[in-house]
């Protein structure tokens, strides 16, 4: 059975300082204030994300906390977006989705069309993930769209991807490859050194599937060289990975492992839940067909670890909604004994107001009774003394 290679969803961010060098952009910031300050911190961001993580977070929070101090709405708004990705690298879905969704709505309210594109995209891929293909496949339509109309080329190469893989997924070859091959053709125009994102990856996954190994590894080989060339260490992961597959099919079961080492040791330094669940779980299978029994379990157990810490977002979301629906079946059950209650107290009041109504009219017919038969026997003595 083949292993199967990584699907590269590309993540897209907006573009604000996209010439500028890390060097540069430090710079700038010593002497920037206001919305220009909040615009460069999350430009730095994006720098980091691939590489330093950690770093990148700091630079967006400190652009976070600014753009809501000085009510920089556009700030804000890529500051939402830059946090999601953040998450969503970190296998933080539901967190993720939250922040896009924040930054969708800053950016419609502003009609900023750049963002509204880039968060259609980001969002494409959380459902991508979560293997909901027709959400996913609305949102990058949507995001391409907008991309074409602004003649955003670069962005378009993610995009284009994007649809791409869900099509691969949906095991839509000959569409998949349509989408592929027009990434690819924006891809070179560009060149390398100015390509944010790389289509190479999900074209090296087609050959793969249809067993052209050779064609699937120069595929791969080149996403490396792309990957490292513009230092995104989520790439160079997953094409390591993916070369490690194609070794492993190859029976390199020696360099095959070497090569998931290295893509497991940039995985590491990333905190990446989703690649380290790929790594895993190839690693196992490449331990297992060198027999390597031990291993094999090792790197499953590692790759269950990461699964679950994936699904199980899914699972507490179903917690939380029977913990809301026992609650608020325990708050009818309330409400209908409270019912019950205050229609025993209303009874007992009706009935109390019809027993002082009964013995008030009692003691006024006695009384009336009294006084009928005193006037009577007044009237008898009245005629007896005559």
């Amino acid at each position: 059975m083949k292993t199967l290679t990584s699907i590269y969803l590309i993540i897209l961010c907006c573009p604000a300082w996209a010439n500028f060098q890390i060097d540069s952009l430090q710079q700038v910031l010593e002497n920037s204030q206001g919305s220009e300050k909040v615009s460069v911190l999350n430009e730095l961001y994006k720098h980091y994300i691939n590489s330093e993580p950690e770093k990148a977070l700091e630079y967006t929070k400190m652009a976070f906390d600014i753009a809501i101090e000085i009510d920089d709405k556009k700030g804000l708004a890529a500051s939402y977006n830059n946090l999601g990705v953040f998450y969503r690298n970190h296998g933080v879905l539901d967190k993720a989705m939250d922040l896009y969704l924040k930054s969708m709505d800053l950016y419609g309210e502003i009609d900023n069309l750049d963002g509204v594109a880039t968060v259609n995209n980001n969002i494409g891929t959380i459902y991508s993930l979560r293997e909901d293909f027709e959400k996913a496949l609305e949102h990058f339509n949507e995001s391409y769209r907008i991309l074409d109309s602004l003649g955003d080329k670069q962005n378009l190469v993610g995009s284009l991807s994007n649809i791409g893989n869900v099509y691969s997924a949906r095991n839509q070859d000959q569409v998949a490859i349509e989408y592929y091959n027009r990434a690819l053709e924006i891809f070179e125009d560009l060149g390398v050194k100015n390509n944010l994102f790389d289509p190479l990856t999900n074209i090296g996954n087609i050959y793969f599937r249809q067993g052209n190994y050779e064609m699937a590894l120069s595929f791969y080989q080149r996403s490396l060289e792309t990957e490292k060339a513009s230092e995104n260490q989520y790439g160079q992961a997953y094409a390591l990975t993916n070369i490690a597959v194609v070794y492993s099919e190859q029976d390199r079961h020696t360099e095959a492992i070497n090569l998931h080492y290295q893509a497991l040791e940039l995985a590491k330094h990333l905190g990446s839940a989703p690649i380290l669940e790929i790594i895993y779980k190839s690693l196992s299978q490449a331990y297992d067909k060198t027999g390597n029994v031990k291993e094999a379990y090792h790197n499953l157990v590692f790759y269950d670890d990461m699964r679950n810490l994936l699904t199980n977002q899914a699972t507490g979301r179903r917690i939380a909604q029977l913990e809301m629906a026992y609650e608020m079946e325990k708050k009818d059950k309330e409400i209908e004994l409270l019912k019950k209650e205050n229609a025993i107290v209303s009874l007992r009041a009706e009935n109390s107001r019809i027993f002082v109504v009964i013995v008030v009219m009692g003691l006024i017919i006695v009384m009336a009774a009294v006084f009928i038969i005193y006037t009577i026997k007044r009237s008898t003595h009245a005629r007896a003394a005559d």
